[in-house]
């Protein structure tokens, strides 16, 4: 019996070890999130960041396969200086009137052309997933961050010409004049079995899907993007007002109100830690007397008890010892009574 106590004491033990943890890696995001909403509310940008990494979720798949829409990019906050002096091929977060409502939205692309210099400077942008620029033109200005900051262009050796993957951005020189091109795989071709073109999509123009042989690539893009695949929706809701609520702050109310009854609990344990404690087999054992003498009583046998017992047993010795003494007496007045009834019989006859 102790041992099955002590092996439930020590389960009991290890699930609300797993509970507690549980409840502050809760704690813990939602901080977080709070943190952020907090930050995207109160930032002149407009998003969340936390030690110069800009959090942007993806709302689209304008960018694919780059990265995708529900992805979250961490991006890289840089000075007004720094985005005077972007670069062609820099992916960058922005705010621009996306929809022509007159609110500037934020949004993530890569620049394709630099137009102008100094504080003059502006930049046309583009989807990797797009056909066509975007409409309109964004200044130094309304520049977030860049993600893919220290992208360079590599050589691609000749026997690697062919070993590219699908997704890749690769430099191409396919009109003749020395001028590479930016190129984003989209079909890898291939001819008994070796790779012979690359059926590909213009990054910097609005070109149509444009077939380029292996032996004219010259370089592949290296970026590194740091990014969260599907966080940057869960972060979205989150942070609304509907998705704080019911994630965030109702689930801390029920955890702190619970906190305070098991405070609570725990002070009474303390307080009555002296006191006797009645265990489950006494109360039962104290139930099942209290039925036995409501039964008794019912039926009208309950037994008597010593001290009773004892006072009937004198009082019946006390009445035999009274009928004893009182035998001769009632043998003398019988005797008497013989004579008298016989002289009466007798004058009668006469």
């Amino acid at each position: 019996m102790d041992a099955d106590k002590a092996k439930t004491s020590k389960t009991r033990k290890t699930i609300g070890t797993i509970v507690n943890v549980i409840i502050w890696i809760f704690i813990a995001f939602s901080v977080v999130v709070t943190i952020l909403a907090i930050t995207a509310n109160t930032s002149k940008d407009g998003v969340p960041s936390i030690g110069g990494k800009v959090m942007s979720p993806v709302l689209s798949n304008s960018m694919a396969p780059t990265f995708y829409k529900g992805d979250m990019i961490f991006s890289n906050k840089i000075t007004d200086e720094s985005k005077k002096n972007l670069d062609v091929m820099d992916i960058v977060t922005f705010k621009a009137d996306l929809d022509g409502n007159g609110t500037k939205e934020i949004n993530t692309h890569r620049i394709i052309e630099v137009i102008g210099s100094g504080d003059a400077v502006s930049y046309r942008t583009k989807g990797d997933n797009g056909a066509t620029a975007d409409s309109y033109t964004i200044s130094y200005a309304d520049v977030i961050s860049v993600a893919n900051l220290g992208a360079k262009t590599v050589d691609v050796k000749e026997a690697n010409q062919g070993k590219l993957s699908k997704g890749t951005i690769f430099t191409a020189d396919v009109d003749k004049d020395g001028n590479n091109e930016y190129y984003l795989i989209k079909e890898v071709k291939k001819e008994n079995g070796s790779v012979v073109a690359y059926v590909t999509r213009s990054i910097l123009t609005n070109d149509d899907d444009v077939e380029v042989s292996v032996t004219e690539v010259k370089g592949k893009l290296s970026e590194k993007i740091s990014r969260a695949a599907g966080l940057g929706s869960v972060v979205t809701f989150l942070t609304s007002s509907t998705g704080f609520l019911l994630c965030i702050v109702i689930p801390l109310v029920i955890f702190f109100l619970f906190e305070i009854v098991m405070f609570i609990k725990r002070i009474l344990e303390i307080k009555n830690a002296n006191k006797k404690q009645i265990t489950v087999e006494e109360e039962e054992l104290i139930k099942k007397r209290a039925i036995e003498e409501y039964i008794r009583s019912q039926q009208g046998t309950a037994e008597p008890n010593e001290g009773e017992a004892g006072a009937a047993e004198e009082k019946a010795e006390e009445a035999e010892a009274e009928a004893e003494e009182a035998k001769p007496e009632a043998e003398a007045e019988a005797a008497a009574e013989e004579p008298a009834e016989a002289e009466t019989a007798e004058k009668t006859e006469a």
